[in-house]
């Protein structure tokens, strides 16, 4: 049995990085600040924590005003449902894929944002049939100052779980290529059609989900 180690935003989402923009001007013009998060800067911070972009905005500002302007964007996640449903979509295949998988393997979701808001990502996709409490995890990067990493996260599910004989890991960053780079297996570096691939080492770079479907 293989196991399947998918991340979230930019995987089996499509659309967050324009419910992240919003969100961030919103947070910036509450907090009083007139800098303007540009597309073209989004595209490239993309990924990073959402603290570390006001690190870039605001550099004259305070750690801990980057850490105040990042809790007004979490708040403006929770208390505006409307600008996550306008931009946020399942993405292409992966009711397909998933449904594959889970016929013959297991799969695990592992995400960088916050517990509470991975579950409101999954409803909203409607993936909640593939993912549950037992095998979604979260990093909680932005909140906690020492969270576990993806790989650790990896390798305490393994530890309480059945042996496997690979692992699949489906990603779009670094952290995700990083999660079995010493474990039987292969890595998927996933990017949407028409935007760049990130800088790490993978097994396949894809622009489509089926491929993965090889694997079953």
């Amino acid at each position: 049995m293989k196991l399947f180690i998918w991340d979230f935003h930019g995987v089996l989402e499509k659309g967050n990085r324009d419910a992240v923009l919003e969100i961030t001007n919103l947070a910036l013009e509450k907090n009083g600040f007139p800098s303007v998060l540009l597309a073209e800067d989004n595209n490239k911070w993309y990924g990073e924590k959402w603290f570390q972009y006001f690190e870039h905005l605001l550099p004259k500002e305070s750690h801990q005003v980057h850490l105040k302007v990042q809790s007004t964007c979490i708040e403006i996640q929770k208390e505006r449902p409307d600008i996550l449903d306008k931009h946020i979509k399942i993405n292409d295949y992966v009711s397909e894929v998933l449904e594959a998988i889970s016929q013959k393997h297991q799969q695990i979701l592992i995400s960088n944002c916050h517990q509470e808001a991975l579950y409101n990502f999954i409803f909203l996709t409607k993936i909640n049939k593939y993912f549950g409490k037992n095998n979604t995890f979260s990093t909680n990067s932005h909140l906690l100052p020492r969270p576990l990493s993806k790989r650790e996260i990896f390798t305490n599910y393994v530890k309480k779980s059945p042996k496997f004989d690979e692992f699949i890991t489906i990603g779009d960053s670094p952290s995700d290529m990083e999660i079995i780079e010493k474990e039987p297996g292969r890595r998927y570096l996933y990017s949407h059609p028409g935007q760049k691939f990130r800088e790490c080492k993978s097994d396949f770079k894809i622009q489509d989900l089926r491929e993965i479907l090889k694997e079953i």
